[in-house]
């Protein structure tokens, strides 16, 4: 007598595979639209940037300065750090007012104003110190994807730093259109349902340093 499990089997593994590769799939067309809706771009890989002297000079000033171990990476649009990392020797004191100190402090490096950020939420607390995730504003409106995080350690010392603030916006804040009409506009672009309380932030335009004022 011949056993049909064997080819049973064999035809839910091929089934189980086209499911992974059909999701899969469907993850990198998810990838790809939020690289797209949040502006992720070649810049914020790791890529070298090419730094003019004023740069360098604020570099080298910023080693001096704090006497830095970290590795710096830096934005290729705005030709600000994006990130530092891997070190643990700039003591900058406890708290979101230590924070918001070493960012004052060393703005002309950090190219962020100390003044455009809040709190987003409650700062976190984790067996190794604390994360703080500041919101970038202009003209108390939200910058969408626009933060600084901060984390310290339990001595008060930098952990690292991450920031995708986006430097001199210029943005006309007075609406075109009203929060209802902007929410119907959207839900019969989307075939959904209009927002009952839409908020206003800064949409920063792709491939630009221009922003703009959504609903």
């Amino acid at each position: 007598m011949l056993s049909h499990k064997k080819p049973l089997s064999v035809l839910l593994a091929f089934v189980l595979l086209l499911q992974q590769g059909a999701f899969a799939a469907q993850l990198d067309v998810a990838r790809a639209l939020d690289a797209k809706r949040f502006a992720i771009q070649k810049n914020d890989s790791n890529d070298p940037v090419k730094l003019e002297s004023s740069g360098f000079e604020k570099l080298e000033k910023f080693k001096k300065k704090t006497g830095a171990s970290y590795r710096i990476r830096m934005n290729g649009k705005t030709k600000n750090p994006r990130s530092l990392v891997g070190g643990d020797n700039i003591r900058i004191g406890k708290g979101d007012s230590g924070a918001l100190k070493f960012i004052k402090s060393n703005k002309d490096f950090l190219g962020v104003n100390e003044k455009d950020l809040k709190l987003a939420r409650k700062p976190l607390q984790s067996a190794i110190g604390t994360h703080f995730y500041f919101k970038q504003y202009y003209k108390n409106l939200p910058v969408e994807n626009a933060y600084v995080k901060v984390n310290i350690d339990k001595s008060g010392n930098l952990i690292n730093y991450q920031s995708t603030y986006i430097p001199d916006l210029s943005v006309e804040t007075k609406e075109s259109i009203s929060a209802q009409q902007a929410s119907q506009k959207a839900a019969e672009d989307a075939g959904g349902f209009a927002l009952n309380n839409p908020q206003k932030e800064i949409y920063k335009v792709p491939e630009s340093s221009e922003g703009k004022l959504a609903w």
